[in-house]
């Protein structure tokens, strides 16, 4: 039993791709001015939930969960902060099983099928969101910069990331899953058994990742922090040097007469991704490397055995 059909599900999936270029400014702007040959589409959206007034008269933006959807798909901000107790949600869930085990019992169908909607809908909303939180969390990690442009705010996001995910395990790690089968041990329908032992078996898998996810973040902020501390002491020598113009190496050094003969450069070697064979100054030394680089014929030595004498004596037949 649900509150909503396919036809109104299709229907809001067309009004969304029928006003795509309208959606996709108000999310890429910000916001969008309401216009009079615009105003009955904005109004039909703000109607539908797809957009809502902002704080500017006459300016509407796309709402939350819109955004939070887009924000996911286009991996555009750092969403792997969920806002959701892993713990609460267990309490939720233990208290919905209740419900629906009460309902089967008194035969009540149609309370038993909207309680079923409703753990099923929570079970795929906390996977979801935390699934959500992992990918995102990786892909900010393993990227160059995630979502920051700067070496110094990338080492902070690594930080808090780290930060974030060393406490998430902490708090998943105190939950049992394996209690959750408490939930299926009665004559329970095959859905409701499968929904349960589904979760448990998801959660099983999520720690192993979340611990594969936090030692790729130890060695990533380990390398950031050794670069950030390069790129500091770079900054510094340059911004040295700058001060500092007698420390400038002119390219005519190896001219200047007050400089002694043996601190003298050569004048610089010009380089060619080629060798011009028709320079005969270049033929002798570049056959000698060819000649060089050629591979020796192996000769293999001969091995010399040793020879000794061997002694035959007759053999007597004792008979």
């Amino acid at each position: 039993m649900v509150a909503y059909n396919a036809s109104d599900v299709a229907e809001l999936l067309r009004k969304i791709g029928a006003n795509d270029q309208l959606l996709a400014d108000a999310y890429v702007y910000g916001t969008i001015t309401e216009e009079q040959q615009e105003s009955r589409k904005i109004a039909s959206l703000h109607k539908d939930g797809l957009l809502r007034p902002d704080d500017e008269l006459g300016d509407y933006r796309v709402t939350a969960e819109l955004k939070r959807m887009l924000n996911r798909l286009m991996r555009k901000q750092s969403s792997y902060r969920q806002l959701s107790d892993m713990g609460k949600v267990i309490d939720t869930l233990d208290d919905m099983v209740k419900d629906y085990r009460l309902s089967v019992q008194s035969n009540l169908q149609d309370d038993a099928e909207y309680y079923l909607d409703q753990l099923d809908d929570l079970l795929y909303e906390a996977k979801d969101n935390l699934n959500v939180s992992l990918d995102n969390m990786h892909h900010a990690i393993s990227s160059q910069f995630g979502f920051v442009s700067t070496l110094s705010a990338k080492v902070r996001e690594n930080e808090r990331a780290l930060q974030y995910a060393q406490k998430l395990l902490t708090e998943l790690q105190q939950i049992d899953p394996e209690s959750c089968y408490e939930w299926a041990d009665w004559s329970c329908p095959s859905d409701f058994a499968r929904k349960v032992s589904g979760f448990v078996y998801w959660f099983n898998q999520t720690l192993p990742r979340l611990r594969f996810i936090i030692d790729n973040m130890r060695l990533s902020l380990f390398r950031l922090r050794r670069d950030e501390k390069q790129a500091s002491l770079l900054r510094n020598m340059a911004r040295y040097l700058h001060q500092h113009p007698e420390f400038e190496i002119s390219d005519s050094l190896f001219d200047d007469e007050r400089l002694p003969q043996t601190l003298k450069f050569a004048p610089a070697i010009a380089l060619k991704s080629y060798v011009d064979t028709r320079n005969s100054e270049t033929e002798a030394p570049l056959v000698a490397i060819v000649q060089a680089m050629r591979k020796p014929a192996s000769v293999e030595n001969e091995i010399k055995r040793e020879e000794s004498e061997l002694e035959l004596e007759s053999i007597q037949n004792w008979c």
